[in-house]
């Protein structure tokens, strides 16, 4: 097996995040320098989870985290990494993303089309599962409660925001498929007023259980399915969110690890003897069997 064309002696790790963004690895880099390090060893900085402190919740490989200071903050670092004359290693595991449902793109897309959607096939989802009702549905595990209970509570709100349409729980924002559902498939082109009463019917009140029958069914036409995870909180922190999901193409891996590839070399630049760090046995969370009808 070859060896990598550039191989520092020596690494200094810098964990770059939003209380330590790119300016201030900037001005350490003439104290490494000083130190006798071969190269700057940094933890990922791409698009992440809101405030992430250590970068492996990922949710764009192809952005840099504006926490950390954007692109302009970027090239300044690197100019300063490249006239220290060191080399720079950037660590990033890219089977891991992060699943918020408000922030992650792909994971979004997938909630709200299910196996159909373009994005389905970069997570290891297993559409045909043992139980019947779950077949080619996306089961989600973030609620503090049982679905029953959670619902007439009224904390499941259909809101409409930023011309989206989509539910509520707490700090989650889930996509709402209307296609069979003409009431609210018509919600975006209504009068404001006329709008939020129809969001008031299918929203329920509590209370009166029958109230929320509309709202139930509209969660029954669903890509996911909503559940009660015993570690679950309420907040977008939860464990269900911030969890890093595993992902991989199925049954190849080419289209979406070259655009992982092509974000981090445009992110780090291509005059700057830069390396990637991809942990060894990143391909065992991926399975290798063949997808089955269906799934």
């Amino acid at each position: 097996m070859d060896r990598p064309r550039f191989v520092p002696a020596s690494t200094y790790r810098l964990q770059i995040h939003g209380g330590f963004p790119f300016a201030a690895a900037s001005d350490l880099v003439p104290y490494l320098a000083r130190l006798g390090v071969g190269a700057v060893y940094t933890s990922p900085y791409f698009a992440a989870e809101p405030g992430s402190t250590h970068g492996y919740d990922i949710t764009n490989h192809n952005a840099l985290n504006p926490e950390a200071g954007g692109a302009d903050a970027h090239a300044v670092f690197t100019d300063a990494v490249r006239g220290a004359g060191l080399q720079h290693i950037v660590d990033f595991v890219p089977n891991h993303m992060g699943i918020s449902t408000a922030t992650n793109p792909w994971w979004r897309d997938v909630l709200a089309n299910g196996p159909e959607a373009p994005s389905a096939h970069f997570f290891d989802i297993d559409w045909n599962p043992f139980k019947t009702e779950l077949r080619r549905k996306l089961l989600l595990p973030i609620l503090g409660d049982q679905y029953g209970e959670v619902l007439e509570r009224g904390e499941l709100q259909l809101q409409f925001r930023d011309d989206q349409l989509t539910l509520a729980y707490f700090d989650h924002r889930l996509p709402i498929d209307t296609r069979h559902v003409p009431d609210l498939h018509r919600v975006p082109d209504l009068p404001p007023a006329e709008r939020e009463d129809v969001l008031r019917r299918f929203n329920g009140t509590p209370g009166q259980p029958k109230s929320f029958d509309p709202l139930h069914e509209v969660l029954e036409e669903q890509a996911y399915r909503l559940a009660y995870s015993a570690g679950s909180s309420t907040s977008t922190r939860s464990p269900a969110c911030v969890s890093k999901i595993r992902t991989c193409s199925r049954p190849s891996t080419s289209s979406w690890r070259g655009s992982s590839r092509r974000g981090a070399s445009q992110a780090c630049g291509s005059t700057i003897r830069t390396g990637f760090l991809i942990p060894r046995g990143i391909s065992r969370c991926c399975r290798t069997s063949p997808r089955r009808p269906g799934a």
